[in-house]
């Protein structure tokens, strides 16, 4: 498993991330506050849960990632307000450009999180 915090407020981080096939688990505060992130991120087949807070304000983030074959109740966020991929500002880049998701089941991920227009929501496509 990938503990709370990983990556926590780690404002010079930005390199492509590609997390390993024996993690089953992603505690919550991943990448949070994670601000210069934009790389691709490549999340394994093996989770079997994400926690809330999963990349809240990375606000920089317009960049790839891929869910490979997980579908969408992996994340424990049931719904937007749980900040799943959000932010606390509604004057970033994001909903410009979005997060592109990409994965076999792409359309199950975007229809449990539909885009808004209002913070703290990302678009994603």
């Amino acid at each position: 498993y990938i503990s709370n915090n990983f990556l926590r407020g780690c404002t010079s981080f930005n390199q492509p991330l590609i997390l390993p096939n024996n993690i089953t688990s992603i505690y919550t505060y991943f990448l949070y506050g994670c601000q210069s992130f934009n790389k691709p991120l490549t999340l394994p087949n093996s989770l079997t849960s994400v926690g809330t807070m999963f990349m809240h304000n990375c606000t920089l983030m317009t960049s790839q990632i891929n869910i490979q074959d997980l579908q969408a109740d992996v994340f424990e966020a049931g719904s937007w307000s749980d900040y799943l991929l959000s932010t606390s500002t509604s004057s970033s880049p994001m909903y410009e450009t979005g997060i592109e998701i990409v994965g076999t089941h792409k359309a199950d991920f975007l229809a449990r999180f539909p885009n808004s227009d209002t913070s703290p929501y990302r678009n994603l496509h």
